[in-house]
């Protein structure tokens, strides 16, 4: 389900550490022991975080002052 549009980023940045930690964890990409949806949904998670910092800096331009 969705998260609710007033809580999207709390909610999403929860989910966003527990990747994080995933792969802190792993020395390599095997430890990770993924089905293939979720290897390639890694992947493509990878690709939205970076269209996310885009966004961010175009609406922020100050932020990594």
């Amino acid at each position: 389900m969705p998260s609710m549009s007033y809580c999207k980023f709390e909610n999403t940045l929860s989910d966003l550490e527990q990747c994080v930690v995933a792969l802190e964890d792993a020395r390599r990409p095997a430890d990770l022991d993924q089905t293939p949806y979720e290897d390639e949904s890694m992947h493509d998670l990878y690709d939205a975080c970076r269209a996310y910092m885009c966004e961010y800096r175009r609406l922020f331009p100050d932020a990594d002052e």
